[in-house]
């Protein structure tokens, strides 16, 4: 997929533009299967409540989902996790349109290196305030002073309901901006966000994607996400392609903890030998 002319012109005066067909039917609805799939695996796995969906069952996205997360915040963590590890989520994040599109953006060949960090697919609930962030920036959220593209885009389900997605403060990637104060909270989460009345001096946009379209924004584009006042869960795929070549840019170091027990403490459990092959 090539943009055209007027294409990359938009970016570069307004900070974003919105491209149609990126993904396929058939590529989104691959990701919707195994979805439900792992949304119905967790479930079996949540004490105490009962698996009534079968695994393809379209209201695991939405009912399943909600059910999950009342009975076990940490199961529905677990989904979400293990979403954006998903062969079916990185064949979507890897495309190579959207690796052509990125250089052309960034003003590289079609095939130079890019890293992709923070690609992940975002679940938000229903009236659900604990992922929404105020208007921001994510170039404190990634490896600093690089060169790089944000991309946005709907995944699994067009909600008639949800119609405002992702606001965004038109042009406000190209002039210096007010510094921010930075919050951090106990968990060492931190939420770098700036005032209104600095977001008050843009034009405000609301983008409003379908199935298929992806948005394309500049680093220090100003936005947030709009809370989801449907009656449906939201998902969205949200992540980062930096440019290999910025002399500024070094991969972070890959860092995960264990929601249970961690690899020393199993070997540790063990006695005199080492379990065979498990069968399901």
């Amino acid at each position: 997929m090539s943009l055209n002319t007027e294409q990359i012109q938009t970016f570069r005066k307004d900070g974003f533009v919105a491209v149609d067909n990126v993904f396929d039917p058939s590529e989104l609805e691959a990701l919707s299967h195994v979805v439900k799939k792992t949304i119905a695996a967790y479930i079996d796995k949540a004490q105490g409540l009962e698996n009534n969906w079968t695994d393809n069952d379209d209201d695991l996205l939405d009912g399943g989902l909600l059910a999950l997360a009342e009975a076990d915040r940490n199961l529905f963590d677990c989904v979400c996790d293990t979403i954006w590890q998903m062969p079916a989520f990185w064949r979507l994040v890897g495309k190579p349109l959207i690796e052509e599109a990125v250089n052309q953006i960034l003003d590289r060949p079609p095939n130079a290196p890019l890293f992709g960090y923070i690609n992940r697919c975002r679940v938000s609930l229903p009236n659900d305030q604990r992922s929404i962030l105020g208007w921001h920036q994510e170039i404190f959220q990634t490896v600093p002073d690089c060169r790089f593209v944000q991309i946005y885009a709907p995944l699994i389900v067009n909600s008639k309901e949800d119609t405002n997605l992702l606001e965004i403060c038109k042009g406000s990637h190209a002039p210096p901006l007010p510094k921010p104060d930075w919050r951090e909270n106990a968990n060492g989460v931190c939420k770098i966000t700036f005032d209104d009345n600095v977001a008050d001096e843009f034009e405000k946009v609301t983008f409003s994607p379908n199935l298929g379209q992806a948005f394309f924004f500049d680093g220090r584009l100003l936005h947030r996400s709009c809370p989801n006042l449907s009656n449906s869960v939201r998902y969205a795929m949200v992540g980062l392609y930096h440019d290999v070549d910025d002399p500024n840019f070094q991969p972070p170091l890959a860092q995960f903890s264990y929601r249970d027990k961690t690899p020393k403490e199993y070997f540790q459990s063990l006695s005199g030998s080492i379990p065979g092959a498990r069968s399901r």
